[in-house]
């Protein structure tokens, strides 16, 4: 499992630093300032490799199917800008699938926890 996890890690991480893009532009109603994003997707990523591998691999994974499947709708959704990520987002929010629901339930709140955090400790 030790070699799972960099290997998804690498895959995942465009669909991740996406997703927190995504949460912040509706969190923020406008993009956030780069360095904050960055910042907080860095510290969501050290989030979900803090957890147990198990739960680890299924978040990766997860965030790896979210980016690819965003093929779907022509593009992944680490190419996608904010607003058609919050469509693909959404799509995946009222998914008939509980897991995916979850997933993206995840990462609405703790990307938006990760930032908050950090704007407050800079300040």
């Amino acid at each position: 499992m030790d070699l799972l996890r960099p290997i998804l890690l690498r895959t995942a991480r465009p669909g991740l630093h996406s997703l927190v893009r995504c949460v912040l532009y509706r969190e923020c109603e406008a993009e956030a300032p780069r360095d904050l994003a960055e910042a907080s997707a860095e510290a969501l990523e050290q989030r979900i490799l803090g957890m147990p591998a198990h739960l680890s691999i299924g978040m990766l994974g997860l965030t790896a199917a979210f980016d690819l499947s965003g093929l779907l709708k022509g593009t992944r959704a680490a190419k996608m800008d904010p607003q058609q990520c919050a469509g693909w987002m959404e799509a995946w929010r009222t998914a008939p699938l509980g897991p995916a629901r979850d997933f993206v339930l995840f990462y609405d709140k703790m990307a938006a926890f990760a930032f908050h955090s950090i704007e407050e400790d800079r300040g």
